[in-house]
């Protein structure tokens, strides 16, 4: 497994659609990169938690050949919660 070091943060990105409603099927280069998903390891975060990051903070390794992102504690911008 890849442990992240000073502030960082390995997160699994939400999957994005690659089809239209209408069945279109788009291309990687045309899906915008998701800009949340869910923290695997990090230094204070939680993992399991669901967060937001700031568009281009990320950098893209591929781990276990699974796409990851690395992303600086301080480019996320808030946890997603459940409404009680």
């Amino acid at each position: 497994m890849f442990k992240p070091i000073n502030s960082r943060i390995l997160i699994r990105p939400d999957e994005k659609e690659m089809a239209t409603q209408s069945g279109i099927l788009l291309t990687a280069e045309s899906v915008d990169r998701p800009l949340s998903g869910i923290v695997v390891a990090g230094s204070d975060s939680v993992p399991g938690s669901h967060v937001a990051f700031s568009r281009y903070a990320q950098d893209e390794i591929m781990v276990e050949r699974e796409r990851m992102y690395i992303v600086s504690e301080h480019a996320i911008l808030g946890i997603y919660t459940q409404d009680e």
